[in-house]
């Protein structure tokens, strides 16, 4: 099972609530112009998915990222399984190697979810630090 809120990657409240420095973020643009037209990095993806969904919504002091005092509102999610389009590529989904190698496959799995992802592969969700659904949840 593939943990995309991995500590490796959460642990590190320098990079927690920063948006991604590559483009499209240039300060000077407005929303639409910045994303229209063209490919968009997963860094990218990510960060409209969290912290700048929730800036949109301007809920951005409460919830987006993990910093305390913020709201848990997280997925906990398995792209190693077999179900739909993710099952094609979830052969090669386990992450072994030194902290590069894992990271990159941390990357490929959340490149994984984004594109092919969806209800099957939810395990666990948590909403204000609830946990409210998921496979793995029993009412």
């Amino acid at each position: 099972m593939s943990n995309l809120l991995s500590p490796e990657i959460t642990n590190s409240t320098e990079t927690v609530d920063k948006k991604p420095t590559s483009p499209p973020f240039p300060s000077e643009c407005a929303p639409v112009s910045c994303f229209a037209n063209q490919q968009l990095p997963i860094e990218t993806l990510f960060y409209l998915a969290t912290l700048g969904g929730a800036q949109v919504c301007n809920l951005s002091e409460r919830t987006g990222s993990f910093s305390p005092g913020k709201s848990f509102d997280a997925l906990l999610v398995d792209v190693t399984g077999d179900k739909g389009a993710l099952g094609l590529w979830g052969m090669d989904a386990q992450s072994s190697g030194d902290s590069d190698s894992k990271r990159k496959k941390l990357e490929e799995n959340l490149e994984r979810f984004l594109f092919c992802g969806d209800d099957r592969h939810i395990l666990k969700v948590f909403v204000q630090g609830c946990f409210v659904g998921g496979k793995l949840f029993r009412k």
